[in-house]
């Protein structure tokens, strides 16, 4: 995949903030079809429900870490080595830090060239059921990670629905003892 070898060997800071704008929303599209206000912005952390041993059918988020946290990385060989020999990179990794600036990645998700053509294809409309699950639980094993890192609360739970292929926004009452307002998106 061009776009692939393109992050992956091509440092430059311009092209990196829109390839980590690219990464964020094909992250979001694993578990939410449709665009919404901040999906290129946003890492929604997803959670999936399901009442069976079927896979999941349904997904809510209701927390981010915003863009100004996560980072496009690339793997080198230390210093002495770096002119030693002729080192390409086979993976990026997708970085984040602290809550409080930029301090070294507190989680880290390897994308490989398996995992990038796995966002590749569900950012092109592929279903996620018909996607490689292994990938998809590396995804779901990251998300989980970054509940520890202190997220930002969204204004609104976004919900899918694969079944219903429903998607909506649904804001409660500061007290969550109310729905406010539900809009299909």
């Amino acid at each position: 995949h061009a776009r692939f070898h393109e992050i992956v060997r091509n440092p430059d800071p311009d092209a990196d903030a829109d390839h980590l704008s690219w990464i964020v929303e094909a992250i979001n599209r694993c578990y939410f079809p449709h665009p919404f206000d901040g999906s290129r912005d946003k890492l929604c952390l997803w959670i999936g429900h399901r009442l069976d041993e079927q896979p999941t059918r349904s997904f809510v988020a209701g927390e981010y870490v915003p863009r100004e946290r996560l980072g496009i990385l690339r793997p080198r060989p230390p210093g002495a080595l770096w002119n030693a020999f002729n080192y390409l990179p086979d993976h990026v990794i997708l970085g984040v830090s602290g809550r409080h600036g930029r301090s070294p990645a507190e989680a880290e998700l390897r994308i490989d060239a398996g995992l990038f053509g796995t966002l590749s294809e569900i950012f092109d409309g592929l279903p996620r059921h018909l996607v490689n699950l292994g990938e998809l639980n590396r995804l779901d094993t990251f998300i989980d990670r970054l509940r520890g890192l202190t997220p930002s609360p969204l204004p609104e739970f976004l919900v899918y629905n694969a079944e219903h292929v429903a998607s909506s926004a649904v804001k409660t009452s500061t007290a969550f003892d109310r729905y406010v307002e539900v809009r299909r998106l």
